[in-house]
């Protein structure tokens, strides 16, 4: 249940910062252009894609399809790696293999997660 109530939360924050977006854009851009275009570009959509992906990050956990360790990932790796809707390609801190880890909500694993860093993540970071 708390599954269901996790990808509702993400859909309803997409189709938030969708709104900021488009409202955002047929406010300033016509009214104030080019610098209207500037200031949508960078600051509303900006902070608010920041703030979506930082939230994501803190709420979603992976599990590797290979060895079944849960585990999180950074806000910068969440923004850059490939993903589709509840997967993500990530390198398993535990057993080093790169796949298609499935996202959960880290609520519905209750303390089961853990923060880890492999030596090449901190080498990028």
């Amino acid at each position: 249940m708390q599954e269901k109530k996790y990808w509702k939360k993400t859909i309803f924050y997409i189709f938030l910062l969708t709104a900021v977006i488009v409202v955002g854009a047929i406010l300033l851009i016509p009214l104030y252009w080019p610098i209207g275009l500037i200031i949508w570009l960078f600051v509303p959509s900006g902070v608010a894609l920041f703030l979506l992906v930082r939230w994501h990050a803190k709420s979603t956990a992976y599990i590797c399809p290979k060895c079944g360790h849960t585990f999180m990932i950074s806000t910068t790796k969440d923004f850059l790696r490939p993903h589709l809707i509840d997967k993500k390609l990530l390198r398993c801190p535990k057993c080093g293999e790169k796949s298609w880890c499935e996202a959960v909500s880290v609520e519905s694993l209750g303390e089961k997660t853990s923060f880890e860093k492999s030596e090449q993540d901190q080498n990028i970071s």
